[in-house]
This record gives structure tokens, sequence and C-alpha cells, in this order.
């Protein structure tokens, strides 16, 4: 999802989302909370071979909007890490 939209929208930069944000959806493997972050980074601006791709999961604690603004706080976080 990451490197397509990375692609798609000819950026240097991409994250995607995804997750169990609640209140319901959860499981015992994947409670509410569970978000996903995938990242795209193209390392040449005009060679979508040289895509780097990295993802990691985290686990936030409270309810949905809570959740929610956790999630946009780490991937902006993670955007300024990327880029500078």
């Amino acid at each position: 999802m990451a490197k397509g939209a990375l692609i798609k929208a000819g950026a240097n930069v991409s994250i995607a989302v995804s997750g169990i944000a609640g209140p319901g959806g959860g499981t015992e493997n994947k409670p509410v909370g569970t978000v996903w972050f995938a990242f795209a980074v193209r390392d040449d601006n005009t060679d979508n071979s040289k895509i780097e791709l990295f993802s990691e999961h985290r686990l936030f604690d409270g309810d949905r909007i809570l959740v929610r603004e956790s999630a946009i706080n780490f991937s902006l976080n993670q955007l300024v890490s990327v880029i500078s």
C-alpha cells in the first residue's frame, strides 16, 4: 500500500496505516489499539526500483479517538525521522 501510494503520487515518501481503533473488532491476537504502519522511501527521485520499505506495529491504549491520535503522532514522528 505504501509503495503503491508513493509510485502513484510520484512522491519520495509515503505512509500506509491500518489497524483496529475500536471500540469493536479486536481479537485476542489483535486487540483494539493494534496499528500497523508501512513506510516507503524513494532513494532516487526517478527510479522505482530504488524504494526502501519498512514496517512496524504498535499497540496503543485508549478509546478510538486516542488510538487514532496516537497513530497520527507516531506516523508524523517517523516521517520526521525518515526525512531528516
